[in-house]
């Protein structure tokens, strides 16, 4: 529904003011962009072209959880209900190519701007850079505290974004039991999982000298996704799926099975390290 329209927003939030805040808000939006735009229409442009892979991954999964919320609006669930559908991901048991879609462009997508910032990190590495941290763990550590603080910004802002519009939508804000899980399992082991994916292209990055082709072997795993390929979850992919919650699987043994598999990617990682490390 076009939502700029306040005939179709008041049908669509059964509310008159959501819409209008909506209107008021792009129309601001615009204003903004008229006031600035002849100023700094070099830097707005430059800025637009260096933040357009960002804000076509937010735009991409803000349509998959409207998407989702809307899709299930007259069904009587609750807010939590509509938080599982959308980050459903799939399961032995639970696979719809809509999810698998999704949970490829929300998690992955994020592992690609790690990716990209990896690229940048390794193309700027040189004798010089290891003269002034020393060693290969000191250059590392300068700048991975920072990837795991975007990872929870992102998995906070997702769960924050889709009770909001689950809320504007209309779910019921009913408690269920197994709330805590349903918490832990999204931002704990989602946590656990993107760290997964992260040190995995890491790895493969440093092994094979080709940043590309790490992305590439990981979106490759995302096979054992499918049913019938999960090997009883014995390759640690889409383990974050909220389907886990839902068939009643262990939200913790699932955070220790990413955990052991994580400690054997630090210790591979550390012997990569070990390998090029260079100390003044």
């Amino acid at each position: 529904p076009n939502y700029l329209s306040l005939l179709h927003g008041v049908a669509s939030f059964d509310s008159i003011m959501i819409p209008f805040v909506i209107v008021i808000s792009v129309l601001l939006i615009l204003i903004f962009i008229a006031n600035n735009i002849d100023r700094n229409y070099r830097n707005s442009k430059n800025y637009l072209v260096k933040n357009l892979p960002v804000l076509v991954y937010g735009l991409l999964c803000l349509m998959g959880i409207l998407f989702h919320i809307s899709k299930h609006t007259n069904g009587e669930l609750s807010i939590w209900d509509g938080f599982i559908v959308t980050f459903m991901g799939t399961t032995n048991e639970i696979f719809t190519l809509i999810s698998f879609a999704f949970y490829i462009v929300v998690f992955l997508g994020a592992v690609y701007f790690v990716q990209l910032r990896l690229q940048r990190y390794l193309s700027e590495m040189s004798y010089y850079t290891m003269i002034r941290y020393r060693s290969m763990n000191k250059w590392f550590l300068s700048w991975f505290p920072g990837i795991l603080k975007t990872i929870m910004i992102l998995l906070l802002t997702l769960l924050a974004g889709t009770i909001s519009i689950a809320l504007l939508k209309g779910y019921s804000i009913i408690v269920p039991e197994n709330l805590f899980e349903i918490l832990y399992h999204f931002i704990v082991n989602g946590f656990l999982q993107l760290l997964f994916y992260v040190i995995f292209v890491i790895i493969v990055s440093f092994a094979t000298k080709d940043v590309f082709k790490s992305f590439i072997t990981l979106l490759t795993l995302t096979v054992f996704m499918f049913p019938g390929f999960r090997l009883n979850d014995l390759v640690p992919v889409g383990l974050n799926s909220m389907g886990y919650v839902l068939e009643g699987h262990s939200v913790f043994l699932i955070s220790i099975k990413l955990a052991v598999y994580i400690a054997i990617e630090v210790v591979v990682l550390q012997y990569l390290f070990n390998k090029k490390d260079y100390i003044v």
